[in-house]
């Protein structure tokens, strides 16, 4: 069973759809979200979502594609919360 797990094709998370309360109508993070990520040393950019094809090389595996995307996700969502109070 664990060899299963290490094993196991990685599957890429669904993206969250972009926060209207995060974002204008023109789909750029407000100002007031800039100023707050520059004063606790985020870059407003990672707010942005991004898919699977944006971390391709190639010199890279599929599999390692999808972590460093897996990986950016948790992180936006993450983020993305904090600004949810």
């Amino acid at each position: 069973m664990l060899q299963r797990l290490i094993y196991k094709e990685p599957k890429p998370l669904k993206p969250l759809p972009k926060d209207p309360f995060i974002f204008n109508k023109e789909g750029k993070v407000r100002g007031y979200f800039i100023k707050l990520c520059e004063e606790i040393h985020i870059d407003p950019n990672d707010l942005y979502p991004k898919t699977v094809e944006d971390f391709a090389a190639p010199d890279i595996t599929q599999n390692i594609q999808i972590h460093r995307y897996n990986n950016y996700e948790n992180k936006r969502r993450g983020i993305v919360a904090i600004f949810q109070f």
